[in-house]
């Protein structure tokens, strides 16, 4: 009788733990599944540039008062806002070319190509904003306070890659 007890035990815990994996599995995929029709994307697309956009305002301020002349020591300490800064828009950008990647169809014919080439080139900009990473064109030394003032100069809007007959899928 204790044996079986003890099964039960094991088994109940089993499927308590089993369970949780589930929710938690259906929550990430669910959160990942989101999207799942054109205008789901550009649902999306609008929303999440709205973020990405509040935060390019802030970091495009920040370059115009670096442009206008700072001094070099508030230049060091300006710049790593910069990277920060514009590390954020791009995080946002990266998502929305994840979620663009999935839905190909609805992706006007020449972009369709490019989204991959853009989520790479993002992430490895964020990687080298981080540190993580050095790239060929250096456009940032926070310890020298260098900024390329042209870095992500114009917010661009992702639905202008978005194919004009929105189309379920």
């Amino acid at each position: 009788m204790v044996w079986l007890m003890i099964i039960a035990l094991i088994l109940g815990l089993v499927g308590v733990g089993w369970s949780a994996f589930r929710v938690t599995n259906i929550d990430i995929n669910d959160q990942s599944q989101a999207v799942l029709t054109c205008d789901d994307l550009r649902t999306f697309i609008v929303a999440e540039e709205g973020v990405g956009l509040k935060n390019w305002t802030i970091y495009h301020k920040k370059v115009i008062r670096y442009d206008q002349g700072v001094s070099k020591s508030e230049r060091v300490k300006l710049v790593k806002e910069l990277a920060k800064d514009v590390t954020l828009v791009l995080q946002s950008d990266l998502l929305i070319y994840k979620k663009m990647k999935r839905l190909p169809q609805c992706l006007t014919l020449s972009s369709n190509d490019e989204v991959d080439e853009w989520i790479k080139s993002t992430k490895e900009t964020i990687k080298y904003l981080n540190g993580e990473i050095e790239i060929a064109r250096g456009f940032f030394d926070a310890e020298k306070g260098i900024w390329d003032k042209s870095f992500y100069d114009i917010y661009y809007s992702a639905t202008e890659y978005l194919s004009t007959g929105l189309t379920e899928v």
